[in-house]
């Protein structure tokens, strides 16, 4: 079964990569060329579909997360809490976590840490002083290697058991009529060009009824830490991020929320990701038909390209005001000691207020919107420097300006058919 641990990583790192193509990467000449992330936690819980913990909804956390993706200088990031609290799962008293880089031309090294203080889960049935792993990938010009450091618990109890020394890896203990915990879940891999490893210090399953009324498939971890250290063939980062649709509303200045539909993104070592869906609905706006998101990229020997598409079809927005029956937006990048970058947009049976538009439309075409707003058309934003191409496309962009019908708020914004793709050296 594939760990928590592992799974919720992208919901963090996607931030990283979003920030990366749009941001060119500080220049550190000679350095090795590899790709290392590291992301840790506190406490996450998560139960089955249609339960919930009471108002919070059907996942907790992840607390006191940290990540660190895409960047080759060494650096270190940080956080902490003073308490921790699920729910009526478990409290705790302080958590740290951390994510520690060092880069330089014979070494690169990622370390992650978690740790937690007086824990107390499910009112007593698991307690610790203190819950720490520490986790280290290492890659050289030979070699790459994981290991666990630390993974250590101090005054350990669990359904009233004291368990003293080390914990053996992926140890698993029965808990009366609720389930089983397992302890020092740890999965490492190591080969010349990637390692990886990730650690679960107290990973919680509920597989019957109980006293707590916690539904089984209640699943519940604390401490968990993972990092990955991967040798690339150039001394360069790419990124490819997609998505269907974006709602961005601001009800006054300082307050935004925001949803994005069907995302598709990749890391900063490459490869390809797909995502889709047969429709989706918009709030307060209206509905699509099927989305299309891809995101790909690649360090090769003879340079790094990126790109990312997203398709939306059967647009059909404030009860009509808006339809179109494709939107279609595509964006690459690529280097080879030097950076390019392009974009395009597709568009079809384009209408405003049932009048159609040319659908051949200009970049960045401006079109009023009555009552409305306006929108703009194969919106482009573009940077090409010797180190550091990157583009973004949106599709189709609408502002809301004006107090409308349909209870929009003025500022809001809906992005459609959004594509990056980006480059960055070093």
């Amino acid at each position: 079964m594939k760990r928590l641990s592992l799974t919720i990583i992208p919901v963090l790192l996607i931030l990283s990569f979003l920030s990366f193509v749009t941001q060119p990467v500080a220049h550190a000449a000679g350095l090795i060329a590899s790709s290392p992330s590291g992301y840790a936690y506190a406490a996450y819980a998560t139960t089955p579909l249609g339960a919930t913990f009471g108002q919070s909804g059907s996942t907790l956390g992840p607390v006191a997360e940290v990540g660190m993706a895409c960047d080759p200088l060494s650096h270190s990031a940080k956080n902490s809490i003073a308490n921790v609290s699920l729910a009526n799962l478990m409290r705790s008293g302080s958590a740290q976590t951390s994510v520690t880089t060092y880069h330089n031309s014979k070494l690169s090294s990622i370390q992650t840490t978690s740790t937690l203080q007086n824990l107390n889960v499910l009112g007593g049935l698991i307690t610790a002083k203190q819950v720490r792993a520490r986790i280290t990938s290492k890659l050289t010009s030979t070699s790459a290697k994981s290991t666990v450091d630390e993974a250590t618990f101090i005054g350990l109890k669990v359904a009233g058991r004291s368990i003293t020394g080390s914990v053996a890896r992926n140890s698993i203990i029965r808990l009366p009529k609720l389930g089983y915990v397992g302890l020092n879940e740890e999965n490492l891999s190591n080969g010349r060009d990637m390692t990886s490893v990730s650690i679960t210090m107290i990973d919680v399953h509920v597989t019957m009824t109980n006293s707590f009324k916690l539904k089984a498939g209640t699943h519940f971890i604390i401490v968990a830490a993972s990092s990955q250290n991967l040798r690339t063939l150039q001394p360069a980062f790419v990124g490819a991020v997609s998505f269907g649709a974006l709602t961005q509303i601001s009800a006054h200045p300082g307050s935004v929320s925001s949803t994005a539909v069907n995302p598709a993104a990749i890391g900063c070592g490459g490869g390809n990701a797909q995502n889709s869906a047969s429709s989706s609905s918009i709030p307060s706006a209206g509905t699509t038909g099927q989305v299309i998101d891809t995101a790909s990229g690649q360090l090769a020997r003879t340079g790094a390209f990126a790109s990312s598409s997203s398709t939306v079809s059967n647009l059909y927005l404030f009860r009509g005001l808006i339809q179109a029956s494709k939107v279609k937006a595509v964006a690459n990048a690529s280097w080879n000691g030097h950076g390019t970058s392009a974009a395009t947009t597709t568009l079809a049976d384009v209408k405003v207020s049932n009048i159609s538009l040319l659908v051949s439309s200009a970049p960045n075409t401006h079109v009023a919107i009555p009552g409305l707003g306006y929108m703009v058309l194969n919106e482009q934003s573009s940077s090409n420097t010797s180190t550091h191409p990157n583009v973004t496309v949106n599709g189709i962009d609408i502002y809301v300006t004006t107090p409308n019908i349909y209870g929009i708020p003025v500022g809001t914004q809906y992005i459609f058919a959004h594509a990056n793709a980006g480059v960055s050296s070093y």
